[in-house]
């Protein structure tokens, strides 16, 4: 295997591409993610990339990022003259398994023990009638982001505004409000891609039900035919099961050192 240096724009997303056609990697290594975190830059960072002996591309990553390699890419990396691609961490991504939640009856509330089920079910019945409504237009989901933004108090934020643009005419963003009766209790704004539907932000009403709000989402998610619904961890006490996978680091070695 050689080790190649990608420097120009262009190349760089066709390799990316060309890699994360078989690699199907979370969000976060997807070409519209990385492409609207190389916007951000003053300058185009440099892509390590690995071929085979068949000249084919099968692994790359920037400078202190995972790698995103295909299923070819050995698991549990390599060592070269140049480089070497090691295990940096494993890590685990609490989910809702949404296959599940339609299978059984009574839908995602089935799925939680009767010691966390109870109160949920409790709490659904004094806030009323749930209503989910999603935008996944650029337009809407700007509007929708500024609600969110206004019922969080936070600040903006450029990378998030910026993919709406870019991305939502793919499918991969969907911003989402939550009613009981009258009253929004929530704002959701989720990333989608490969079936996964992920949170990146959140904002909840003061007298809001975080945990309840979370379980329409997901019922919401289930009914759209999704796969699984992703959680952050500090909401992992409401998942049906979780995924892991190895992190992967390529480092270079310094030749000229060696060579002395």
């Amino acid at each position: 295997m050689d080790l190649a240096i990608y420097e120009q724009r262009e190349q760089i997303q066709r390799v990316w591409q060309h890699i994360e056609m078989t690699a199907r990697p979370g969000y976060a290594q997807s070409w519209g993610w990385i492409e609207n975190w190389l916007a951000s830059l003053e300058r185009v960072p440099h892509l390590q990339v690995i071929h085979d002996h068949h000249g084919e591309p099968i692994a790359a990553a920037f400078d202190d990022m995972p790698v995103l390699r295909t299923p070819a890419f050995p698991a549990l990396g390599i060592v070269e003259a140049e480089f070497r691609v090691f295990v940096d961490r494993e890590i685990a991504t609490a989910h809702v398994d949404l296959e599940t939640v339609r299978a059984v009856e009574g839908g995602y509330l089935s799925t939680r023990p009767a010691v966390m089920r109870g109160p949920l079910q409790h709490t659904q019945k004094q806030l009323g009638e749930v209503d989910v409504e999603a935008v996944t237009d650029a337009a809407g989901a700007q509007a929708m982001f500024d609600d969110l933004l206004a019922l969080d108090g936070s600040f903006d934020n450029d990378l998030l505004r910026r993919l709406i643009d870019q991305r939502a005419a793919h499918g991969e963003v969907q911003l989402a409000r939550i009613r009981f009766g009258e009253a929004t209790a929530a704002y959701f704004y989720n990333v989608i891609y490969h079936d996964h539907i992920a949170y990146q932000r959140a904002a909840f009403a003061p007298d809001a039900h975080p945990d309840v709000c979370h379980a329409a989402m997901i019922e919401h998610a289930a009914a759209r035919g999704l796969a699984f619904y992703e959680l952050h961890p500090d909401d992992a006490r409401l998942a049906t099961g979780e995924s892991r996978h190895l992190v992967l680091r390529l480092q270079r070695r310094d030749m000229s050192r060696l060579a002395g």
